[in-house]
């Protein structure tokens, strides 16, 4: 009977044991109380494994620290406490609450203070404020579908792919200084970023609401916005800029790169400087004003929506100019050939500089401008008012619609031709 019981003894403990070892939990750790005014706190120090992710469900603020070792201590009341299943999933630190929680329980703010070599992963599903000082990270990944700040005086990744923040919930990052070779922002909630200087390429993919601030630097930049964007940031790349705006897009900032693309179906307002070495091209269907001087070697823009302009455009090679929608334009073009064509509604002012510029209307455009260069070619098959000073070899205007031109300046050669309705002023034209 005696070797009976004995028996069972060891097998119960043995049994124990097991159990204890197979979660991963709290073991061989430290409870000490401090006093709070009716409730008692307790901080805990915990003895966990290797950490580099935390994942929580619950209301949670979190000191975080790099060090050699890894370790934890929480600080909470008692009863929250209780309540709180803490275990590693692999090298990941899950907070959440345990299963037999009562449903009206109320669970109390935890705060934890963790050390560890690296964090590779930030999930948040609860309300989290995450406090940091600088970061050496590799690939860190956030996630955040709750509630959630973070504060870091820096980080510096080393990954391949960069530094990742996937938000579906409401966050708040403020970081100075980021260092990554990508930076990639995914969001579809409500997402707030104070920075001062990032380091690294740029990919951006919004549907929700993001107010984007921080200037970088690096290889390229791609931005997809097809919700409420505000970004205020000036880019200094070595490659490549492109924006693809179907939502609601606010940007300021310059930009300096190879080349840069804008589409636009949505509504987009920039005031932006592009300094580029190759072309830029512009196409909108919606809405847009811009506003800043554009270098390089071409542009490209169309415009079947409503387009405001105003800017410069100074160039090595050809300007290429359509609009079906209807445009404002307010800016000198200074290039090798410019090419408008016009079948919407279309007001132009500034100067042009060009070996070659051709004009084409079948809808309507008024030009107040100057053209400074070679051959000028004016066919209007629409409605045009044209007021032009010249200093040009020729000038060749013909009409099948109907026409208005006050011509100033000189031209060592005019042809006018034409079957519609024309009204030619050349009373101040070629007095010398």
């Amino acid at each position: 009977m005696k070797i009976k019981a004995l028996t069972l003894a060891i097998l119960a403990t043995t049994f124990y044991m097991m159990s204890c070892s197979a979660t991963k939990s709290t073991t061989e750790s430290t409870t000490s109380k401090i006093a709070l005014t009716d409730d008692h706190e307790v901080e805990k120090t915990l003895k966990m494994g290797e950490i580099n992710g935390i994942r929580s469900e619950l209301v949670v603020e979190i000191h975080y620290t790099q060090g050699s070792n890894s370790s934890v201590k929480v600080r909470t009341t008692q009863k929250t406490l209780e309540r709180t299943d803490l275990s590693m999933n692999g090298s990941t630190l899950v907070i959440k609450q345990k299963h037999n929680t009562e449903e009206d329980f109320r669970m109390d703010k935890i705060t934890f203070y963790i050390t560890s070599p690296k964090l590779n992963s930030l999930n948040n599903s609860g309300h989290m404020e995450f406090i940091s000082d600088q970061m050496r990270t590799n690939n860190l990944q956030i996630n955040n579908s709750g509630i959630c700040s973070i504060e870091m005086n820096g980080t510096h990744d080393k990954g391949d792919n960069g530094l990742s923040i996937d938000n579906s919930g409401r966050l708040t990052v403020k970081v100075p200084t980021i260092d990554t070779k990508l930076f990639s922002l995914d969001n579809t909630g409500i997402l707030t970023l104070e920075n001062k200087d990032i380091t690294g390429g740029l990919s951006l993919d919004n549907s929700g609401r993001l107010d984007f601030s921080g200037n970088i630097k690096g290889q390229g930049a791609e931005v997809y916005n097809d919700g409420i964007c505000s970004m205020t940031s000036t880019l200094s790349l070595t490659g490549s800029y492109s924006c693809n705006n179907k939502g609601r897009l606010e940007m300021k900032g310059n930009v300096k790169g190879t080349t840069a693309e804008l589409y636009n179906s949505g509504i987009c307002t920039m005031t932006s400087a592009l300094d580029l070495t190759d072309s830029y091209s512009c196409d909108n269907k919606g809405r847009l004003e811009m506003t800043g001087n554009v270098k390089g070697t071409t542009a490209e823009l169309y415009n079947s929506g409503v387009c405001k302009m105003n800017g410069s455009f100074t160039l090595q090679g050809d300007y290429s100019y359509k609009n079906a929608g209807r445009a404002d334009n307010n800016g000198d073009v200074t290039a090798r050939t410019i090419t408008i064509s016009n079948s919407g509604m279309d007001n132009r002012t500034g100067s042009l500089k060009a070996d070659k510029l051709s004009m084409s209307v079948n809808g309507r455009s008024e030009y107040d401008m100057s053209f400074n260069g070679g051959n000028a070619k004016l066919n209007c098959s629409g409605i045009g008012q044209f007021k032009l000073a010249l200093n040009c070899q020729s000038l060749n205007v013909y009409s099948s619609g109907r026409i208005n031109v006050v011509l100033s300046g000189t031209a060592d050669k005019t042809s006018f031709d034409g079957t519609g309705v024309s009204n030619v002023n050349t009373s101040r034209l070629n007095k010398f």
